[in-house]
């Protein structure tokens, strides 16, 4: 009777894979199933097939239920996925989940991966955690993201890593999780950077690669920003990126809406990528600079349109504005910069402020959209000079 006084939940699952049907029925009239070292079921192969192509659910609740579905096709899995996450409760043990997979010789592969994926999913979204969480695996030759979904949970795809990325540097309105697939992606830093993720701070990656440096930075929403820039070493990255998010706190203060809630000193990693070819991070101080390292250039701007030429660009004492200059602008105030350079340095132009004014008052911009307005204005001033 308690338990018929409380929601009903799942306390064991049996998921029955592909019944009478052979997933390498097609592969192999292709000669593709031995063809990689791709070995995950859920992207196999050189042609990332996805080996579950049929799955019977038969889930046992805390009332004494059984519960029987079947599902066919790409969804199956996913439709599982969301059942079992919507039917478990806050703190609560989570279901003891087997798979059985006969129709082929890498069933018992087969069975054993949905079973590992299903309790990480189900783990991660159990955990006693203030802010929601998105899990990112992957199933065929596109990536999914489950998340809660008032109520319960969904999920979406993209069809490639470009479209993952893209979704993952898409400003959010609030903090969420993030967490990897194992499977996926550890070859990339990705799931480096994430697990090293806080809410409401500003943190910095940098990997130091030849001439170059990538930046990979999530903001205080964990939105991802990356930007290649060619420079020499980490200390001026460090001290010339620190400027400009301190400028941008500045700035934020100054917008409506905006000082509700400041946000702290940014924080710098350095990536290392070890021999195996797994990443780690380690914290790294900002080093001092004088006030003389440098010549201020901040970009002023009635709008987030890097399309749209802004009002003014500020060096030092010298002001370029939109209504002298048009769409010279840029080049304008390339020129006016390379010739306060001693020597022959060319070296890239970088912003060291924004100031906006015109915007609706509505919430100010996150720091992810304030990055890609300040990336395409320095691609702008970078470009070579037409002849």
């Amino acid at each position: 009777m308690q338990a018929l006084a409380e929601p009903a939940r799942v306390q064991r699952v049996a998921l029955f894979l592909n019944i009478g049907m052979d997933p390498f029925a097609q592969l192999s009239k292709e000669g593709m199933q031995l063809t990689s070292d791709r070995h995950d079921p859920l992207s196999f192969a050189s042609g990332q097939s996805n080996l579950v192509l049929q799955l019977e659910a038969m889930l046992q609740t805390s009332w004494g239920e059984l519960l029987v579905s079947r599902h066919e096709g790409d969804q199956a899995l996913l439709e599982v996925l969301v059942n079992l996450l919507d039917m478990q409760s806050p703190g609560l043990a989570p279901p003891i989940i087997h798979a059985f997979s006969y129709s082929c010789v890498r069933g018992t592969q087969i069975a054993a991966r949905v079973v590992e994926l299903c309790e990480h999913i189900i783990g991660f979204f159990a955990e006693p955690q203030s802010a929601p969480g998105r899990y990112i695996f992957r199933q065929g030759r596109g990536y999914f993201i489950v998340q809660p979904k008032d109520p319960g949970h969904s999920w979406y795809g993209m069809e490639s890593f470009e479209q993952l990325l893209q979704e993952l540097e898409q400003p959010q309105t609030r903090f969420h999780r993030v967490a990897f697939d194992p499977e996926i992606l550890g070859d990339t830093p990705y799931p480096t950077l994430y697990r090293h993720n806080q809410q409401g701070t500003i943190q910095l990656f940098f990997h130091a690669r030849q001439a170059q440096m990538e930046i990979y930075l999530l903001d205080e929403q964990g939105a991802l920003f990356r930007q290649t820039l060619a420079v020499d070493g980490p200390r001026f990255l460090m001290r010339q990126q620190r400027r400009f998010l301190n400028s941008l706190q500045q700035l934020r203060n100054l917008l409506p809406g905006g000082n509700a809630d400041p946000l702290g000193e940014p924080e710098f990693y350095e990536l290392q990528r070890e021999h195996l070819g797994t990443w780690r991070v380690e914290r790294r101080r900002v080093p001092l600079a004088r006030p003389d390292d440098y010549l201020e250039l901040t970009l002023v701007s009635d709008h987030l349109d890097p399309g749209s030429p802004p009002q003014a660009l500020i060096c030092g004492e010298r002001e370029f504005t939109r209504l002298e200059y048009g769409e010279g602008l840029y080049a304008a105030t390339a020129e006016y910069l390379h010739q306060q350079r001693a020597g022959e340095e060319n070296y890239p132009i970088y912003l060291t402020s924004l100031r906006l004014s015109g915007l609706p008052p509505l919430q100010p911009p996150s720091t992810v959209e304030l990055l890609n307005l300040k990336k395409r204005v320095e691609q702008r001033l970078n470009q070579p000079p037409t002849s």
